[in-house]
């Protein structure tokens, strides 16, 4: 007997889910990143509910080929499947002559789809934007809408990668204020570039996701001003001095 998580156990389980499909999303070739039914029978009691609840991931085609459970050697098979009244699946053994056919579980080839598309999607309708949602790059940069800021009206985009020309991206160069959320890498940008890793902008909180506004508003904080905004501020023991996009700090 295993008692049920708390609520900070699940939260901490379905963010752990969600940084892997990101990371898995980050490393496809086309926007898609598609789990099988095995991957989801590994998953906590609830996640999948979570995550099809929050419409993160989607019902995507049945996969036609998959691991043979027939013997210890596992191979990677075509499953064929008749149509006689209920379905039936299995699989041809090619390599031992005494398998013959190998039932297998039709539910087994069931898949769920994680896409970027569908990411930029859910990311207006949690930011409440009032624009809605524009694919700019295919699978590589998405307008995700707008929301409201202490520093006033921002745009959010998603991007697939930030090492690849984020800030002389021509959509979000256009942009007076923007944030950019990325799939990776975004610590490998200037520290004044307002980009974040997606992870943390978004989370699961009490089973549902939300948008960590003080995250990305931490890193608005370190983007240079356009030419004509003018800041002083104070942070500690340093003031900081903003003039014509030049900064400088002073004790």
């Amino acid at each position: 007997y295993r008692p049920p998580m708390t609520s900070k156990q699940t939260d901490r389980q379905l963010n752990g889910t969600l940084r892997d499909l990101i990371r898995a999303l980050a490393q496809s070739d086309d926007g898609h990143a598609l789990i099988s039914h095995e991957n989801i029978r590994a998953w906590e009691p609830g996640e999948f509910d979570a995550f099809s609840d929050d419409r993160l991931i989607a019902p995507f085609a049945a996969a036609s080929s998959m691991t043979c459970p027939g013997c210890e050697e596992a191979c990677f098979m075509p499953v064929q499947i008749r149509q006689m009244g209920t379905a039936k699946a299995f699989i041809i053994c090619e390599t031992r002559d005494d398998m013959g056919r190998v039932p297998v579980n039709a539910d087994d080839l069931r898949r769920w789809d994680f896409s970027f598309d569908n990411l930029a999607e859910k990311l207006c309708k949690i930011i409440d934007s009032p624009a809605p949602a524009k694919n700019l790059i295919l699978d590589s940069c998405a307008y995700a809408g707008n929301c409201q800021t202490t520093y006033g009206q921002t745009d959010v985009f998603l991007v697939r990668n930030a090492a690849h020309g984020l800030p002389d991206n021509p959509d979000i160069r256009q942009s007076a204020r923007y944030v950019a959320l990325c799939l990776n890498n975004a610590l490998d940008l200037p520290i004044d570039v307002p980009c974040i890793d997606l992870s943390t902008a978004i989370q699961f909180q009490n089973g549902k996701l939300y948008f960590n506004k003080e995250a990305v508003e931490k890193a608005l904080s370190r983007q240079k001003p356009a030419a004509h905004e003018n800041l002083f501020g104070r942070e500690g023991a340093s003031w900081t001095v903003q003039f014509q996009g030049q900064s400088r700090s002073v004790k």
